[in-house]
């Protein structure tokens, strides 16, 4: 028998690349083989400085997601429902490696340099109850998603972008 799966460094070094030349600026990979049903769903996702993450809610109760750094640095931020940052952490393969993301916690990613991350979160996916992005906050490609990706880098606990607009 042999392993189905595995993670090997040159994967991570196509991702990084093809991030870096997608309009996104990352690009994902699923890994699980059940699709929508799978009871956990994973993936690699690789996110480069640049890329803007709408922050949002998994409304539904009991989702929760984890991430774990492979690769890189970036910064998970936690917000109440008005927006002000309630809980920061970056990621590092030489400092914090994984977190959870609690179920029902708005949420954002930003990336500081080149980042490839595993992504675990419970299942199954149905697109039209999934998420729930946030109404204090622009959508991807809306004018100001850029100034708010650079600010979510350096945002700290207690700050918000209503603050940050003053």
């Amino acid at each position: 028998m042999n392993f189905q799966k595995k993670i090997e460094s040159e994967l991570l070094d196509e991702m990084i690349l093809a991030a870096c030349n997608s309009p996104r600026k990352r690009v994902h990979k699923e890994i699980h083989d059940r699709g929508a049903d799978s009871p956990i769903q994973w993936f690699l996702n690789v996110i480069v400085p640049g890329s803007y993450c709408a922050p949002h809610v998994h409304p539904e109760l009991g989702k929760w997601e984890w991430f774990q750094i492979l690769r890189g640095k970036a910064v998970i931020l936690l917000f109440d429902e008005s927006g002000i940052v309630t809980d920061r952490v970056e990621l590092s393969p030489d400092g914090t490696v994984g977190v959870e993301i609690p179920p029902q916690a708005w949420h954002t990613i930003a990336a500081l340099e080149p980042s490839a991350l595993l992504e675990l979160k419970s299942g199954p996916y149905i697109p039209a109850t999934d998420k729930r992005f946030a109404p204090w906050a622009p959508l991807e490609n809306q004018p100001l998603a850029i100034d708010c990706e650079q600010w979510y880098r350096e945002a700290a606990v207690g700050d918000s972008l209503k603050n940050k607009e003053q």
